[in-house]
């Protein structure tokens, strides 16, 4: 009789398995989650999340994140457009 073919098992150590994660991609969705909210859209759907998760905090007053400096922004805007491009590049077919 025919026995069927099982799949190789994965010879990679977990190590080198784990090392493909496309780390970058996502970091890149989650930044661009906020992209088009402006700064009152974001603090507001953060904190109406926080309030229906945590309703004893609801009466806190809203405190403002601080404003990271500029060379951060920079750097982190800089981060993106190069993600951008390159996930743009490595995609063809999309525009």
């Amino acid at each position: 009789p025919h026995t069927p073919r099982l799949p190789p098992p994965r010879t990679r150590p977990l190590r080198q398995r784990l090392a493909l994660r496309p780390t970058p991609a996502g970091q890149y969705f989650a930044n661009g989650l906020d992209t088009f909210l402006t700064p009152a859209q974001s603090e507001a759907v953060n904190r109406t999340s926080a309030e229906a998760l945590f309703p004893r905090f609801a009466s806190a007053a809203s405190v403002a994140p601080p404003r990271r400096p500029a060379p951060v922004r920079l750097r982190q805007s800089a981060q993106r457009a190069a993600a951008r491009v390159a996930f743009k590049l490595a995609q063809p077919g999309t525009k």
